[in-house]
C-alpha cells in the first residue's frame, strides 16, 4: 500500500472512531432550577440513556461554587417539591442535583429578585467527578470539562432538607 493511501485509511479510521465515541452514553444538557427569588435551587442533568440510580450520590457531581444537598435519578426533568422527595425517582435519564440554600448574604451571590416573567439565566457549571453506570451496565467516565447550564426554570418554594 502506498503512503498516500495508508494516510487516507488512517484518517478515515480516526474519523470513524471519533464519530463512534460520541455516540456512547453521556450527559446531553444541564438546566438550572431557580426559586421565585432567583436563587439557584438545583441543576437538572439530562443523559442520553437511563442511568442506574444506585451508582449516583451527592459525591458523584460538583457544582462550581455551590454545596450539594442531595442527588437523585428521575424519569422526569421536573422536580416536584414534596419535602425533598420526587415521585418519579427510579432509573431514568435525568439527574436532579439539589443545592443547599445560602445561609448568609455572601453565599447568595446569585440572588436576583424575580417576581413573574421568565426565570433569570443562571450560569452554573456542573461536573461529573465519579463514574456513573447506565441501566444497561455501561460506565460513563468522569468528565474533565464542566457542563454549563443552558436554560433556567422556576421551582416552587425552597427545597427542604
Amino acid at each position: 500500500m502506498n503512503n498516500a493511501r495508508f494516510q487516507a485509511l488512517c484518517l478515515t479510521c480516526i474519523g470513524l472512531v471519533c464519530i463512534l465515541s460520541s455516540c456512547g452514553p453521556k450527559a446531553k444538557q444541564a438546566d438550572a432550577m431557580v426559586t421565585i427569588f432567583g436563587q439557584a435551587a438545583g441543576v437538572v442533568l439530562e443523559y442520553n440513556t437511563p442511568l442506574d440510580k444506585s451508582s449516583i450520590n451527592k459525591e458523584t457531581f460538583q457544582v462550581k461554587g455551590k454545596s450539594i444537598m442531595s442527588v437523585f435519578v428521575s424519569n422526569s426533568n421536573q422536580f416536584k417539591n414534596d419535602n425533598g422527595k420526587d415521585s418519579d425517582q427510579g432509573d431514568g435519564r435525568y439527574v436532579i442535583i439539589l443545592l443547599n440554600q445560602p445561609t448568609n448574604a455572601s453565599e447568595a451571590d446569585d440572588l436576583k429578585i424575580s417576581f413573574g416573567g421568565e426565570a433569570p439565566k443562571l450560569n452554573l457549571e456542573v461536573t461529573q467527578v465519579a463514574p456513573v453506570n447506565t441501566a444497561k451496565g455501561e460506565v460513563i467516565k468522569p468528565w474533565s470539562k464542566a457542563l454549563k447550564t443552558k436554560e433556567s426554570y422556576f421551582v416552587e418554594g425552597w427545597l427542604k432538607k
